[in-house]
């Protein structure tokens, strides 16, 4: 049974879990992080200044994307009304389970073993860490 939760409520905790995906993507693919192992493996031989790519229908996807991710997240959290603990071992393992689940693809596709760690590994933090938000925003 869905916890009485008002509407803007709601929208603070999505829009928040949104924000917190969106800055884990930036930092986890920026050149800090994780970003030129993944670029060399995406895009053999290529620098991020060489790459030549339409950003803002990138940026404006990933945006949807996350805000969709969030608004699930949302979704579930106040639909089974979870406290922190459950709510961020539920999100970790349904993350791991869909990693589980796209293993077959980077196989079949001859993508690297290290690729698939990069993405897998965001995937997981990301979902963590918008379930997080959604928490400590109830």
């Amino acid at each position: 049974m869905m916890a009485e939760v008002d509407t803007l409520a709601f929208a603070g905790q999505t829009v928040l879990a949104m924000l917190s995906v969106f800055a884990v993507g930036v930092v986890w693919y920026s050149e800090y992080l994780f970003g030129a192992k993944w670029l060399s493996l995406t895009f053999r031989g290529k620098k991020f200044k060489d790459l030549k790519v339409p950003m803002m229908q990138k940026i404006i996807f990933c945006f949807l994307a996350n805000l969709l991710q969030s608004l699930t997240v949302s979704l579930v959290v106040n639909t089974y009304n979870l406290i922190l603990g459950p709510a961020l071992s539920l999100a970790f393992a349904v993350s791991i389970f869909i990693s589980f689940v796209e293993a077959p693809h980077y196989v079949f596709a001859e993508k690297e073993l290290a690729l698939y760690l990069i993405n897998q590994g965001y995937n997981i933090t990301s979902t963590v860490m918008a379930t997080l938000m959604v928490c400590l925003m109830r």
